[in-house]
């Protein structure tokens, strides 16, 4: 009988506890992706391009969140290019637009088409599209950032 009261005891105490800590999880408006900007080649080592660019968000919520990792391809013509790295962890701040740097290398052997030699050369307006997600936390929450936008730039 002992037993029974101290294990029903402690199973009150974790739904308890349960209830209070996801109570206490604030609302969190989701925080939306406006388009990458910047885009810059900013050389060329064996035989990559290195691009740089900035990721631009707002941030709806109070609370500041931590940037973790990033998952985003690169695609020109339904070919993957590359993939962005996030340049540095980045803190983002509340109730704010944000920019995060990223970084790509494109190998030069996967340009062809309109991206050749000749399209960077007449420096023509090439379309690439950024899909994949952010990884960000708040406190101990993971939380993803969706990316799907298509930007025509010049190189």
């Amino acid at each position: 009988m002992l037993i029974r009261v101290c294990s029903l005891s402690k199973s009150v105490a974790f739904v308890f506890l349960v209830l209070l800590f996801s109570s206490c999880t604030p609302d969190l408006e989701e925080i939306t992706f406006q388009d990458i900007e910047s885009i810059s080649v900013n050389g060329i080592k064996d035989g990559k391009l290195l691009v740089g660019a900035n990721a631009r968000f707002f941030n709806p919520n109070k609370q500041t969140f931590k940037l973790r990792d990033a998952d985003i391809k690169v695609f020109s013509d339904d070919k993957q290019l590359a993939t962005l790295e996030p340049s540095e962890k980045v803190d983002i701040p509340a109730n704010s637009a944000f920019v995060i740097p990223v970084s790509m290398q494109v190998d030069m052997a996967d340009l062809g088409g309109e991206m050749g030699i000749l399209g960077l050369i007449s420096k023509k307006n090439i379309p690439l599209r950024f899909k994949g997600h952010f990884n960000i936390n708040y406190g101990v929450i993971p939380w993803r950032i969706n990316v799907d936008f298509t930007e025509n730039i010049s190189l």
